[in-house]
């Protein structure tokens, strides 16, 4: 019997990414890109309150992680709780698999979990 998964063909990865305004990634969405350009919430017509806080964690992303300076590339900020950041990725993908009726979020910003602290 196949899994749940590989029946769900329709998968946004949610993974903020340097250079990358949402952190969203698919192949298909509800409206397609523009000439092949990184999805926005747009695409899949994401409701205000949740365009709003997808912001926000992007930018905590950008504040904490992707502002490292180079020789400490790939650090966390010391003091910031990057579990409670993926707990708001989490909370996120299950707000947009309800919004995106069809879609399942693979929490791609995980593999974030295991980058160290500044020191």
């Amino acid at each position: 019997m196949e899994g749940v998964s590989s029946l769900v063909k329709n998968i946004i990865s949610l993974l903020p990414e340097y250079g990358m305004e949402w952190g969203l990634w698919c192949d298909n969405p509800p409206i397609p890109t523009y000439r092949g350009w990184p999805p926005t919430p747009r695409n899949f017509m994401f409701s205000k309150g949740l365009e709003e806080r997808l912001y926000d964690w992007l930018e905590s992303w950008r504040n904490n992680y992707a502002d490292g300076p180079e020789e400490q590339a790939e650090t966390w900020k010391q003091g910031f709780d990057k579990y409670a950041w993926a707990q708001e990725g989490d909370a996120l993908s299950r707000e947009i698999e309800a919004e995106c009726h069809g879609y399942k979020v693979r929490r791609d910003y995980e593999i974030y979990l295991k980058s160290p602290d500044r020191k």
